[in-house]
């Protein structure tokens, strides 16, 4: 079983990855609109 911290942390981990990558590909659409 997984605790609860152990879900923060992925959920934080993934955050960190796809927020960046999230705001680079909308500013690569807008840039190729």
């Amino acid at each position: 079983m997984m605790t609860i911290s152990d879900i923060v942390q992925i959920i934080l981990f993934c955050a960190l990855i796809f927020f960046p990558l999230g705001y680079l590909a909308r500013r690569a659409v807008s840039d190729a609109a």
